[in-house]
């Protein structure tokens, strides 16, 4: 990455093992693209309810070469508000954002032509074009 990650919480009480797992997921990333520029990484927690589970939520943008963006948010689909579940939505932002940074790195499939295999040589031999029996010169 050309600038260091940013990590941002948003209502949400920063902790040392979710730093260290977002470092080191984000530093897995450049693995998919190493022409990556900068990273940001929100965790928050909106709608503060007090009275229901707060889910978190993850967003990571990645910034790439020729003004390309990428954007992941990712939430929870249960509302338990525990550790381990911060955990996993961390691990599903990171582990769409590494499929995105694929198909980034990847050809578009529409419009384009693979190219034809090559024809086998069936024999190393030199043989004649104008000889219509194909045997050796």
């Amino acid at each position: 990455m050309q600038t260091p990650l940013e990590i941002n919480f948003h209502d949400v009480p920063r902790s040392q093992w979710s730093a260290d797992l977002i470092e080191e997921r984000a530093a897995k990333l450049e693995r998919f693209a190493d022409d990556i520029i900068s990273c940001l990484v929100i965790v928050s927690q909106p709608a503060r309810n007090r009275q229901k589970g707060n889910p978190h939520r993850v967003s990571i943008e990645v910034r790439l070469p020729r003004n390309r963006h990428l954007m992941v948010v990712e939430e929870p689909k249960d509302h338990d508000d525990s550790d381990a579940q911060l955990r996993s939505v961390i691990q599903a932002a990171f582990s769409t954002m590494e499929r995105r940074l694929k198909n980034v790195g990847e050809p578009q499939r529409r419009g384009t032509v693979r190219p034809m295999p090559e024809e086998p040589q069936a024999d190393a031999e030199a043989r004649d074009p104008d000889d219509e029996t194909g045997q050796p010169l």
